[in-house]
């Protein structure tokens, strides 16, 4: 296969957690929905035709695996998952090329700085995957995968999710986290 043939792609798996673990104070998948997705992911996949594919929302590799032994494109694929935890998703790469390094960023490169005003957030909500892929001999080949700070309200102590004003404050802090990633993100991009 020559790099003109290379498919890359990105998913975003909805909370890819193993069969019966609980995520988000949420019950596990029981059997047959953990079975539904992973087969309908694994689907997807193939439908895409990608040879590489950056994955957001894994919260367990197995069940990424679990996945990719599903699919005809990516059943043999080299895996890497960014800081993973069980506990809060995370970001992924899988790959028909060989990794041959990857670096994971938690926390942001520097402290930001706006105007004189400073952003009191200092790490992804998400670490960042950055990888070295083997394409052939004379070409390797970066990829990063990302998943910023959703538009997910965030809320601080007894804030009720029902309160309009609290909802108000909860978004435009998730405006500022994701803002704060994105710039972080490129300042990373920059420097490299």
């Amino acid at each position: 296969m020559s790099h003109k043939d290379l498919n890359v792609g990105t998913f975003n798996l909805l909370n890819l957690v193993s069969q019966g673990l609980p995520y988000y104070e949420r019950d596990g998948y029981d059997k047959d929905t953990y079975k539904k997705k992973i087969n309908w992911i694994a689907k997807q996949i193939d439908r895409m035709g990608v040879d590489v594919v950056g994955f957001q929302e894994v919260f367990h590799e197995a069940a990424l695996r679990d996945v990719l032994a599903k699919t005809e494109r990516l059943k043999d694929a080299h895996v890497k998952v960014a800081a993973a935890n069980g506990k809060l998703p995370r970001v992924a790469i899988a790959s028909n090329y060989p990794i041959l390094e990857s670096e994971v960023f938690e926390e942001f490169p520097s402290q930001l700085q706006m105007e004189g005003q400073d952003i009191p957030i200092r790490d992804f909500s998400r670490p960042i995957l950055k990888s070295m892929l083997k394409i052939n001999e004379e070409l390797t080949f970066c990829v990063y995968v990302v998943h910023l700070k959703s538009k997910r309200p965030l809320f601080e102590g007894k804030e009720s999710r029902k309160d309009p004003v609290a909802l108000a404050k909860g978004q435009v802090r998730a405006l500022i986290r994701r803002g704060a990633e994105a710039a972080a993100l490129r300042e990373i991009l920059m420097k490299d």
